[in-house]
């Protein structure tokens, strides 16, 4: 009779019946997910970098910058006529002008926008002028003035005058404002953005994408809705005979183009390893039955996965299942374990039978799963400590990708704990296959012989020091992108011919009001006036570009009454030349004391400011804040940008790609130390059943990381954080293949030695197929594990086997 404290112990068909109610859940919740609620996946490559909370107002900056650049989009069509290429942007905005709730072209220049600028600006004139108009104030002669006045009031109208002549005698506004224009190459024309570059005439548009760019239903309408205006922008050159180009830049395409070949690698990576898997288990057991059982396993582990992960993150990344499909690499573990395990002892038990005359009277047995348990569970268990040291890293994808990965994996378990007993409990199953790699354990080396250790030992060492010696890190988180060739053309031809500032390298300006902050942004504009004239720095872009600080506009106010509008000064002087009436200079001098400062609210609402509202944070929680970007400058002159920064009060040099790299480099190291760490974690967890034989656990999966960061460094790879993440699932699996060994290595060293290789060969064709990822990240990863697990196999039974031949062999 049963007792009840081992009740549930002996009722498989009760865990069954309790894992179908779990099973159904899954079931019903992904079929809510897809169905209902159309969970999309997320492509956004920047989740899976380190976020920082350093300054949360810069923090925030960085985030609407991101955010700013992942909507914008830039078209450029060119011709070799100017005619064609504005008709082939007419072509493209018509197809786009339908569809008004996924793109908005929103720069435009028509004379109506570039006459209510010149206007806002000219009833301000006085209080704006070039550092160059400083300096001539404050050295040049009245004469000098005198005839520049009367220079500009015999030019030809139309030559380059932006200003009306009786406001502006000098010209200063004139050449204040021809400068802002001057910063770009592109000039307003027929109601667009035009530019020559290249002997072809192009016009530039501005788009904002509604939706997010990483939405794979927009990238699907984007495609399609871009591959229509592309094609009638064509039709136009081709009816005018006059070829197209058209040159794109935005987010959206590399979002595009990274998720499609997610979605490729997840049907190459996922197909090929299950195919693999499933030909690996039919060729040892030769039935269909462990194929349904090992792939109700994954299914299982996967819609565990996906349902655990979008409850906790909401939202799943596409890479995440590019990385879950090589987990069937890990939680067909369980499965083959069970299952052979299983039919070694129905292969012994009809052995025995057809031996005997009469069974032998003995206790019952307990049932397999009882004894198989406690080395699943430890398998189980130190597999996850893997996984969980990603799961506290500050990496929002690396999280949810071990999240993925821990769930699936216990979702597999337990479908092999609960069901299997139960399902193949009346299917007999033999493990007389792979024979001839079965009798190979017995020529396998043992380390029986000091000597021999020794050298072999010797040896590894001396191979592995100079390996690792050979190894080189490379934090820099450039290595971590792998766009399009074509993109990237397109990208770096647009930059020629706007010269646009880099988003993620700009000055930080911070002030206790608005004031100070544009005080402080002229200072910066002095400093870099060097680079400026050197061309290493060929424009900077800036709010005080538009609204010099109000000591500036007084003080430009002061030079124009000093030197220019004063008694018997330059302006006089001119209305006596050109016989003016007293009225004019009257006129004149009274608009200079009653000419209102510009001021920053007044600015940010106009047409022009909107433009520049992404550089201003005001209202701040510290105090008022501002960016200004730079464009032109190459990575020679990062060195001095960041001098320039910090010799400055209130400016600092934010280099984001820097920043991130250096934390990535920080992760890197810590990472390793918590390698150091899970490897004494799991060392303390096994040791309280295996006791003094613990360290043969763990000295193969340490040996074959060594050896395989070794690898690396003799092949000039180098080590990022990804390769140190790897490290710790060789560990997982590492163990996993020494408790296998630990528990039947000594009794049936055959067995141990059949799973530990059908685990390592379909972990293999799992980990391998990610060296074919083109994703640096996931290249990666599969690079060292597939050093560390071809490895881990070869060096994992020299440490479990016993040295006595004879032993080894099971009759």
């Amino acid at each position: 009779m049963k007792t009840p404290r081992n009740f549930f112990l002996y009722r498989p068909s009760l865990w069954a019946r309790c894992w179908l109610i779990v099973v159904a859940a899954l079931l019903l919740h992904n079929l809510y997910l897809f169905a209902v609620k159309s969970v999309r996946f997320d492509t956004n490559i920047l989740a899976l970098l380190p976020s920082e909370k350093k300054d949360d107002t810069l923090d925030h900056a960085m985030n609407r910058l991101i955010h700013d650049a992942e909507q914008k989009i830039i078209i450029a069509i060119g011709a070799q006529q100017w005619e064609t290429a504005s008709n082939a942007t007419d072509a493209f905005i018509r197809v786009l002008a339908l569809h008004p709730d996924l793109v908005e072209v929103t720069d435009t220049h028509d004379d109506t926008s570039i006459n209510a600028i010149e206007t806002y600006f000219q009833d301000r004139r006085f209080n704006l002028l070039t550092p160059r108009q400083v300096d001539l104030l404050r050295h040049e002669s009245v004469d000098y003035w005198v005839e520049e006045g009367e220079r500009l009031l015999y030019a030809p109208l139309g030559d380059g005058v932006f200003s009306d002549r009786d406001k502006d005698p000098f010209g200063l506004f004139n050449d204040w404002i021809k400068e802002r224009f001057q910063s770009t190459k592109l000039r307003p024309r027929d109601g667009k953005l035009s530019v020559f570059h290249d002997d072809r005439h192009y016009a530039v548009l501005w788009m904002t994408l509604k939706p997010s760019a990483f939405s794979i239903d927009t990238q699907k309408k984007w495609g399609d809705i871009f591959d229509a205006a592309r094609l009638a922008a064509n039709l136009v050159g081709e009816n005018q005979h006059d070829a197209v180009t058209l040159l794109k830049s935005g987010m959206i395409f590399h979002a595009t183009h990274a998720a499609s070949r997610a979605q490729q690698e997840i049907f190459v990576i996922g197909l090929g390893s299950l195919i693999g898997v499933l030909i690996l288990i039919y060729s040892l057991f030769r039935s269909i039955r462990p194929l349904i059982l090992i792939a109700l396993s994954l299914g299982v582990g996967f819609l565990g996965a996906l349902s655990i992960s979008h409850l906790i993150f909401g939202n799943i990344h596409l890479l995440t299942l590019v990385f879950g499909a090589s987990l069937i690499g890990i939680a067909q573990d369980y499965g083959i374990y069970y299952l052979y395990q299983r039919a070694q002892s129905t292969s012994f038990s009809q052995d025995a039978t057809l031996h005997s005359v009469t069974p032998p009277i003995t206790p019952p047995a307990p049932p397999l799963i009882q004894r198989l348990l406690p080395a699943l569970a430890f398998a189980l268990a130190t597999t996850s400590v893997g996984y969980l040291g990603i799961a506290f890293l500050p990496f929002d994808g690396l999280r949810q990708m071990a999240v993925f990965s821990i769930s699936g994996l216990a979702f597999a378990w337990l479908t092999v704990v609960c069901f299997f007993p139960w399902l193949a409990k009346d299917n007999p199953l033999r493990a007389a296959h792979w024979q001839h790699y079965r009798k190979l354990i017995d020529f396998y080396p043992r380390l029986k012989s000091p000597t021999l250790m020794g050298a072999i030992f010797l040896v590894s060492a001396v191979l592995m020091v100079w390996g690792l010696s050979r190894l080189a890190a490379d934090d820099n988180i450039r290595a971590l992108q792998s766009p399009d060739p074509a993109l990237i053309q397109d990208q770096m031809a647009i930059d020629a011919i706007i010269e646009s500032p880099r988003g993620m390298q700009f000055y930080w300006v911070r002030g206790d009001s608005q004031d100070e902050v544009l005080e402080r942004e002229e200072n910066l504009k002095l400093a870099l006036s060097p680079l400026l004239a050197q061309q290493s720095v060929t424009h900077v872009q800036s709010v005080s570009d538009w609204v010099p600080s109000y000591q500036a506009q007084q003080n430009h106010r002061a030079l124009i009454a000093q030197h220019l509008f004063n008694q018997g000064g330059a302006l006089d002087t001119l209305a006596r030349q050109i016989h003016a009436k007293p009225s004019w200079t009257a006129q004149l001098n009274l608009e200079l004391n009653r000419m209102p400062l510009i001021t920053m609210d007044e600015f940010l609402k106009s047409r022009e400011g909107s433009l520049y509202r992404p550089l201003w944070f005001d209202h701040a929680p510290k105090g008022f804040f501002s960016i200004v970007m730079l464009s032109g400058f190459s990575i020679n002159d990062l060195p001095e940008l960041d001098r320039i920064g910090q010799s400055l009060p209130g400016v600092m040099w934010v280099d984001r790609i820097a920043m991130l790299s250096g934390l990535l480099g920080e992760y890197r190291r810590t990472m390793e130390v918590g390698v150091i760490l899970a490897y004494i974690s799991i060392f303390c967890i096994l040791y309280f059943r295996y006791r003094k034989n613990t360290w043969r656990i763990v000295a193969a999966p340490a040996l074959a990381s060594l050896m395989a960061l070794a690898l690396l460094g003799f092949t000039q790879t180098p080590i990022q954080f990804f390769n140190v993440v790897s490290l710790m699932l060789i560990l997982g699996m590492g163990v996993d293949y020494g408790i296998f060994l630990q528990e039947h290595g000594h009794t049936n060293p055959q067995a141990a030695w059949v799973e530990i290789g059908a685990s390592a060969m379909t972990t293999l064709l799992s980990f391998g197929l990610l060296t074919l990822s083109q994703t640096p990240i996931l290249h990666s990863f599969g690079l060292t594990l597939v050093f560390g697990m071809i490895l881990l196999w070869l060096i994992a039974p020299l440490f479990h086997l016993p040295s006595n031949r004879r032993k080894a062999r099971v009759q």
